[in-house]
């Protein structure tokens, strides 16, 4: 009789909180006004002065995702421990931002958000599992117009992935059906960049590769009279293009073709290099996606501008003088608001000087001769791109005070203080340091001579546990790093990140995917003032993938934000765009620039709201509002 009334009674206290929970959510729905051309509604903002994250704990959230691996797992390939990523947009079109993480051993997760901050996992009913693979990358994106947002996922040894959406959040594999069934033979992509290359109104794809095993993974070893390990050169693999054909059907792209050319215009062939990151972004603003893709170690890294038509250049050598060794990823950003776009790639050099000293063995000097100009030298730190306004950039990485994050995987641009000025997040850490050179020694010493062996001699490495960080943009081309301050110095090993408003108070919030530890879920807590801008495309590009967004303030100062799909590390954030809306005296005004060449315009734009712009209202506008880039094709 007891136990029986024990269980009515917690029957009605989950009642009682699922009522609770239900009003809670109700409250954060948002109230829109119709208005020509778009809608708006009031974001419940307090107006403080708080700033930065809250860290949730997965008891109150519901996400207890963790991403680990075997020893046995790690023996047999080393390429694993580069983690996974998370895919952030709301699947089932309720209204809120939705979860998905990569994992490489067991089942992804998908969680639904219920509101209140509290999620569902939803895995097995959503068809998006794949638990019997290494999933790496993912990217939700509307693939087929249809208004909904579809899944990529990228796997190590494949196969990779694509699923689309019913609209409901339940999700059927297609990756034959839409012709991306060589995209299942591929064993060692990355992360996934989508954009509209051609600009014929669709989302196209473009694949990253790394490799699917190093060298020292398949083979023993060769050992020279010194007892170090000797191997052939070990290439990567080929990246690949996938073109839209508007109706979600994908063909790919011959990369020898003349679709790629050198930077005098010949055709290129593609070296296998080791991709990690793509993005694309209108780095020339003049109106099309450009490519940027971040090679690991000797590789050097891949800056395609587009001719507007799916072709592409490679940038002058003269233009970038120099790029990151180990480029990890890379993100765009205007950081002193004067109208160019900058940039930071990241690298894996360390902030503490003792552990740089003991990690200098790994690094190899760069070969700089005088004189020589017409090469582009690699050097082994971060590396920031002030862009001078006339096509070249001048590296300004020690100035910035970004020159050192650790071993950096992603990295990503938000206005985390809301000073109209982009701060910078980056996820570091490490599993095994396999730069410390002590341990190198160590192993040299062992003359290993079985591929066995070999495999073994990771665990010999230290752990590299590191924090994230925040550099916080003075706005005088300088950051000061703030992740303590701003509750974002988790301490541990992090991959993939991507960012969202998971609580529809029009901000930012952050989600990382971690090793060995529980995902990161970080409120954002800042309380300025802030414009939130979500578009609504014309089909198939509902999301206005591609389109510019600018907002001025009556002092003339404009903020400006592309709308980008994919492009971080292994990862694709929600493509909603936050502004800084500061303390107006007088009215701003937004203007939409969309990939289809219209143009919105609205005026009198509200601080502490959130405006979704209709393309469909836009206006034809001239092609010559964009700058007219001087590399296009000579045929």
């Amino acid at each position: 009789m007891m136990l029986s009334k024990i269980l009515i009674y917690n029957k009605l206290l989950m009642l009682i909180f699922g009522l609770m929970l239900i009003s809670s959510c109700a409250e954060e729905k948002l109230i829109w006004h119709q208005e020509q051309g778009y809608r708006v509604a009031e974001l419940p903002v307090s107006g403080g002065e708080g700033v930065g994250f809250k860290k949730l704990d997965s008891i109150d959230t519901g996400i207890n995702y963790i991403n680990s691996l075997t020893n046995e797992q790690i023996m047999s390939n080393h390429h694993l421990l580069d983690g996974s990523g998370v895919a952030l947009g709301d699947i089932d079109n309720d209204g809120y931002c939705d979860i998905y993480f990569c994992r490489l051993d067991g089942p992804n997760k998908l969680y639904r958000n219920l509101g209140n901050w509290q999620f569902e996992d939803i895995t097995s009913q959503s068809g998006v599992s794949l638990a019997d693979r290494f999933s790496k990358g993912s990217v939700f994106a509307d693939l087929d117009g249809d208004d909904d947002l579809d899944l990529l996922v990228t796997v190590l040894d494949g196969p990779n992935a694509c699923f689309m959406n019913d609209g409901k959040g339940r999700f059927s594999e297609v990756t034959d059906k839409v012709g991306l069934s060589s995209l299942k033979d591929r064993t060692g992509n990355t992360s996934l960049a989508i954009g509209d290359v051609e600009g014929d109104g669709d989302l196209d794809i473009y694949m990253v590769a790394y490799k699917f095993k190093a060298r020292r993974d398949r083979e023993s070893p060769i050992l020279n009279s010194e007892g170090l390990m000797l191997y052939e050169p070990d290439y990567g693999e080929r990246d690949i293009l996938y073109i839209n054909d508007g109706k979600g059907n994908f063909k790919d792209v011959d990369l020898e073709s003349d679709t790629f050319r050198r930077e005098n215009g010949d055709t290129v062939m593609m070296p296998r290099s080791w991709g990690l990151t793509a993005r694309m972004q209108d780095i020339d603003d003049d109106g099309d996606p450009d490519i940027y893709v971040c090679n690991d170690f000797s590789s050097a890294d891949f800056i395609w501008m587009n001719n507007g038509e799916g072709k592409f250049q490679a940038i002058p050598l003269l233009a970038v003088r120099t790029t990151s060794s180990s480029s990890m990823t890379v993100d765009f950003a205007d950081i002193d608001r004067d109208g160019n776009l900058d940039f930071f790639v990241a690298d894996m050099l360390s902030r503490d000087h003792k552990r740089r000293k003991m990690q200098m063995g790994a690094m190899a000097r760069s070969k700089i001769t005088v004189g020589k100009i017409y090469d582009r030298p690699q050097i082994m730190r971060n590396t920031v791109f002030l862009n001078r306004g006339d096509g070249t950039y001048a590296e300004i990485g020690n100035y910035s005070g970004l020159y050192a994050s650790d071993w950096t995987w992603s990295a990503i641009f938000m206005d985390v203080d809301l000073d109209g000025y982009e701060d910078l997040l980056t996820t570091t850490g490490h599993a095994y340091d396999v730069q410390d050179y002590d341990t190198q020694q160590k192993i040299v010493k062992l003359k290993v001579r079985t591929i066995d062996k070999l495999r073994q001699t990771i665990f010999m490495y230290p752990r590299l546990d590191t924090e994230n960080f925040i550099f916080r943009n003075n706005g005088d081309l300088t950051f000061k790093e703030m992740g303590k301050e701003w509750g974002f110095n988790t301490n541990g090993v992090s991959h993939g990140m991507a960012l969202g408003d998971l609580d529809n108070d029009g901000d930012l919030d952050v989600i990382t995917n971690n090793f060995e530890s529980l995902a990161g879920v970080y409120q954002n807590i800042s309380e300025a003032p802030r414009i939130a801008v979500r578009l609504r495309g014309l089909a198939p590009n509902t999301q206005g993938i591609g389109a510019k967004i600018k907002l001025t303030g009556s002092s003339g100062v404009t903020q400006i934000r592309e709308v980008i799909s994919g492009g971080h590390y292994l990862s694709g954030s929600d493509p909603l765009i936050v502004f800084a809306a500061g303390k107006p005296k007088g009215q701003m005004q937004m203007e939409v620039i969309w990939r289809s060449g219209r143009r919105s315009i609205i005026e009198d734009v509200k601080a502490n709201c959130i405006y979704e712009i209709d393309e469909s209202y836009a206006k034809q506008m001239e092609k010559s509002v964009f700058h007219e880039p001087d590399h296009y094709f000579e045929n």
